[in-house]
């Protein structure tokens, strides 16, 4: 790239005379021939026979002085580099685990989510806290709802909707490190508005490509996965974008076959202790990025479970469901879901023979690693998801819509954990009503 630099220099300055006017005897051939010019696979234009010499050669200088000066640009922008070696984390692929939640963590704290006509959550898609308040995502109603710590609705971000401040799609969420802004990614409007903390709108970002997750970084720059691009002449898992929506940097590349599979989930990162990670499909890497550095964090092994991409090219025939459904009758993990990371502890879910199997908890002090299955969990969380954490704990949540659900197992529990676990259990349950929002748990995590 500096060696073109130097180059488009030398040419500038040894035909500076043109900016002149001044005609030169080396380019009158192109009297006789239609030329065109082109930039970036752009015609910028033609010279025919009947060209004006003086005009045209004055417009090659310019553009010659703006690719100068956007390569030396270029070359000066330092490019994300991918380093280190991750702590390598063995986990044993067993659908036979018997451990079950409650095994894991310890209920610590009930926090119902104020209910009234207008703040009704159908499905809690993503929880992020910023701040002292809960940021809930929920993509049946298209909402950002914002909770303050005991669960008092505060107010709703932005507005589903056709005008220029709303979104067609509530696809992700991301809240600057600052906590003044807050990004949400509408990837049917092909745009991420910005609004201020109280729910302000500011600006919006368009952009061409179709983003499943966006994360903030510094210096109004978002860093998004993409798959399944057609709009762009690269596939790349990963791509850096600005305040214009123009990418400027792509990561992670990928064949051009495996372009159609798509998977839209939108938990590819993770943030903790203003660090931020992050995963992406049929990778079994977590990373961390910082500046203009990439960092390989954690890497799981699955052993022969694992998918890697020369299966991925043998076994994908352009078809994602003819995949999905192939690798559901084997063992392979499929892809992780969920990451979150404390101080002491790591947690994750993947998905196996086409569901979420396992749940896994990993101490980074001990280098232990529990794991439960979905199944396992006595009949009362089946439905409990973990979502966030804050500080040393985990954030989950139950649903008020299956009390009947919860009582009816509760008796199965009694004699199984801690009495006070039991009946911090039982009194929230007996309390809530079926049409009350979720109910945010804070847990502790059982040390191991």
């Amino acid at each position: 790239m500096m060696e073109v630099a130097v180059c488009l220099l030398i040419v500038i300055l040894s035909n500076n005379k043109l900016k002149e006017g001044i005609k030169v005897p080396a380019f009158e051939k192109f009297n006789r021939i239609n030329t065109s010019f082109y930039l970036y696979n752009h015609k910028i234009f033609t010279i025919g026979e009947k060209a004006n010499n003086t005009y045209h050669m004055n417009r090659i200088i310019n553009i010659l002085i703006l690719v100068f000066i956007f390569t030396i640009s270029s070359c000066s922008q330092a490019q994300i580099k991918i380093k280190g070696k991750p702590k390598i984390i063995e986990v044993a692929v067993n659908e036979n685990i018997q451990y079950s939640l409650l095994d894991i963590l310890k209920p610590e704290e009930f926090i119902p989510l104020e209910t009234n006509e207008n703040v009704v959550i159908a499905g809690i898609a993503k929880l992020k806290i910023s701040g002292n308040n809960f940021y809930i995502q929920d993509d049946q109603t298209k909402t950002l709802f914002v909770f303050n710590q005991i669960g008092q609705f505060i107010r709703k971000i932005g507005k589903h909707g056709r005008g220029p401040t709303e979104y067609l799609s509530l696809t992700d969420f991301d809240i600057m490190q600052d906590d003044s802004k807050i990004a949400i990614l509408d990837n049917y409007g092909k745009q991420i508005l910005i609004y201020d903390k109280d729910g302000k709108y500011i600006d919006r970002i368009k952009h061409n490509l179709w983003i499943n997750s966006v994360s903030c970084l510094p210096n109004n720059k978002y860093i998004v996965t993409c798959t399944n691009n057609p709009n762009i002449d690269f596939y790349c898992n990963m791509f850096i974008i600005n305040q214009k929506g123009d990418v400027i940097e792509n990561l992670f590349p990928y064949p051009e076959e495996l372009n159609a599979l798509n998977f839209g989930l939108n938990n590819y990162f993770l943030k903790f202790n203003n660090e931020l990670c992050f995963h992406f499909p049929f990778n079994d890497t977590l990373y961390s990025i910082s500046g203009k550095d990439i960092t390989r964090k954690y890497a799981f092994d699955f052993g022969s479970n694992k998918i890697s991409k020369k299966y991925l090219l043998n076994n994908f025939t352009g078809s994602m469901m003819t995949f999905i459904e192939k690798i559901s009758k084997t063992n392979k993990i499929l892809l992780f879901n969920t990451f979150i990371e404390t101080d002491e502890y790591l947690y994750f879910d993947y998905f196996q023979r086409g569901k979420i199997g396992q749940h896994v908890f990993y101490s980074k002090k001990t280098g232990n690693i529990k794991q439960y299955n979905q199944v396992n969990l006595h009949g009362f969380f089946k439905v409990f998801d973990i979502l966030a954490t804050q500080q040393d704990y985990l954030i989950g949540l139950i649903y008020p819509a299956y009390k009947d659900m919860y009582l009816k197992n509760l008796k199965n529990l009694k004699d199984k954990y801690d009495q006070d676990d039991y009946d911090s259990l039982e009194k929230i349950c007996r309390q809530m009503k079926v049409s009350d929002n979720p109910i945010l748990i804070r847990f502790k995590v059982r040390p191991f």
